[in-house]
């Protein structure tokens, strides 16, 4: 599973060189990531937690905009 992980995320960046100043739209965002998430529950080795991979979307994505930002979950906040 994460060597197809790895090949689709390399043929992605691939395909995003050519155009590497193009910002990426919402639209394809989406659709990379409904590609991905599909990838994900078809070649995984068991059935995925979809809230798992949500929250771990979002964490992913908060915490990489600077090193003093965090995704905090209701479970973190209570």
């Amino acid at each position: 599973p994460g060597l197809l992980l790895l090949a689709f995320a390399l043929g992605t960046s691939a395909t995003r060189s050519a155009r590497a100043t193009d910002p990426l739209s919402a639209y394809e965002y989406s659709e990379w990531l409904a590609h991905s998430l599909a990838l994900v529950e078809r070649e995984y080795v068991t059935p995925p937690d979809f809230e798992k991979l949500r929250a771990g979307a979002l964490r992913g994505m908060v915490e990489g905009l600077d090193p003093h930002s965090a995704f905090l979950s209701r479970e973190d906040l209570e």
